[in-house]
């Protein structure tokens, strides 16, 4: 039988999954806790002893979830690949982590409404891109007339849009494959240049 800690452990764990799959899908103005409540099937009482209100639920996702950021885009450039294979390798990782992750999802979406001026994932990315882009010019893969920073911050928006606009009369392509067709055309577009 479970101890009282442990099973408020699991009510904590259940709400946050509940509240991330709406924050994923609604964003966190379009999210309400009594849809959190009511999804996660315990009382406005239960939910009040285990969180004070809907951005005390926020705050521990950002928490949980954003310490993670950083050690995860450690593991996705790691590999011996430099410049444009490691830019591709980043981008497939951010998205497959995304699609896998519901909480890492809702993070994005309460981040993007709720700016407290920390870094955030989105400026992890960007440094990252910028610092492969970097390294294709340095290895001759990319022309120096591109700027590192301005394709960065391109890169970084198509991975948010690959995950979360959907592809308009699409059916079952997925974010990896959007991402893939995105660094294909940037790729052919540095191929261009130079």
């Amino acid at each position: 039988m479970p101890t009282r800690r442990e099973q408020a452990e699991r009510t904590q764990s259940q709400i946050l999954d509940v509240a991330a799959a709406e924050f994923a899908r609604n964003g966190y103005a379009g999210t309400t806790l009594l849809e959190i409540t009511t999804k996660a099937g315990i009382s406005r009482g239960g939910m009040f002893h285990h969180f004070e209100s809907k951005r005390a639920i926020a705050e521990r996702l950002r928490e949980s979830e954003g310490r993670r950021w950083d050690e995860l885009l450690d593991v996705s450039t790691q590999n011996a690949a430099r410049g444009l294979p490691a830019v591709r390798a980043a981008a497939h990782h951010i998205v497959d982590v995304l699609e896998a992750n519901v909480r890492a999802r809702a993070l994005l979406r309460i981040i993007d409404e709720v700016d407290d001026g920390s870094p955030t994932p989105f400026t992890i990315w960007r440094g990252v891109f910028e610092r492969l882009i970097q390294q294709g010019i340095a290895d001759g893969q990319v022309p120096d007339s591109i700027s590192a920073s301005d394709a960065a911050s391109i890169l970084t928006e198509c991975v948010w849009a690959a995950v979360f606009i959907p592809e308009a009369g699409a059916t079952g392509t997925t974010p990896r494959a959007r991402i893939g067709r995105a660094l294909a055309l940037f790729e052919v577009g540095v191929a261009t240049r130079a």
